[in-house]
């Protein structure tokens, strides 16, 4: 899999477990993702949601692509839904 810039230069992905890769996304998609432990399962959950227009990724090179940063965050869309979600009545347990 590569992902490109805007000056249609391929690089290829680097897996989220490796020691020359990071990701980091904001608070909405941390909430919805704070089930997920796999990094490889958070960035896959993360590109689909890019690929319907709900959160947005960019990645950092550093030295000749030997260390990729990727950071996603979610679209105004899915902050909504992910507020919707938070403080949902059906997400907190009810003490019983």
């Amino acid at each position: 899999m590569a992902k490109s810039n805007d000056d249609h230069v391929f690089y290829a992905v680097l897996t989220p477990d490796s020691d020359n890769c990071s990701i980091t996304f904001d608070e909405h998609l941390a909430a919805l993702l704070d089930d997920v432990e796999d990094k490889g399962q958070q960035m896959a959950v993360c590109d689909a949601l890019c690929n319907i227009g709900l959160a947005e990724h960019k990645m950092y090179v550093r030295d000749n692509n030997k260390f990729q940063k990727h950071d996603y965050k979610a679209t105004k869309a899915m902050q909504k839904r992910a507020k919707k979600y938070l403080y949902s009545t059906k997400r907190w347990p009810i003490p019983g």
